[in-house]
């Protein structure tokens, strides 16, 4: 775990978290940004790391729920990963690919309804919250997609044809049996 600390005995669905020493000096950075108005500086970066972190506790969540032990968190200043043991089927690996990015879009989505809607997020503290957790989000979201090497969107796609060929071969073998039913009468 070189370069990384753990934060305390958080932990999320199972998952120790750490940080890697890039966090505290994008934080720090950030903060100094916003200097003049330090409050909006905190929810800034609180928003940043929380969308990083929401992504992360999503495909934990998700790892847990398909029963793969051993998970971490780690937490860096532009991304981060998820560990947890090896899938004994891809299709565990592919559902745990989606865990990040609904996790994200369950946040986001309500964020940016609420800004279309009512404008909440148009007077500071809270529009660090909605361009973070919100519009930004639903961009890193988009992003992460890609069906590319790297990103969650190389394992997430290959779920979908995975269930149309399961709801095929259940249809299929439903309509047999009903096939077999009719040829007893």
């Amino acid at each position: 775990m070189k370069r990384y600390v753990r934060i305390g005995r958080l932990r999320i669905f199972g998952a120790r978290v750490y940080a890697h020493w890039s966090v505290f000096a994008a934080a720090l950075v950030l903060l100094a940004l916003f200097a003049e108005t330090i409050l909006v500086g905190i929810v800034a970066v609180l928003s940043y790391f929380g969308m990083i972190l929401l992504h992360e506790a999503g495909h934990a969540y998700f790892a847990k729920r398909q029963h793969l032990d051993r998970l971490e968190i780690r937490l860096s200043a532009f991304h981060g990963v998820c560990v947890f043991e090896a899938p004994e089927y891809a299709e565990q690996e592919y559902i745990v690919a989606w865990g990040g990015v609904l996790a994200q879009l369950v946040v986001a989505i309500p964020l940016v309804l609420s800004k279309a809607l009512f404008n909440f997020g148009a007077v500071d503290p809270w529009g660090p919250i909605v361009a973070i957790l919100g519009y930004y989000s639903v961009a890193v979201v988009t992003f992460n997609l890609i069906p590319a090497s790297g990103l969650d969107g190389e394992n997430a796609w290959r779920l979908p044809p995975l269930l149309l060929r399961r709801w095929r071969r259940d249809r299929a073998a439903a309509g047999k049996r009903r096939g077999k039913l009719k040829l007893m009468k």
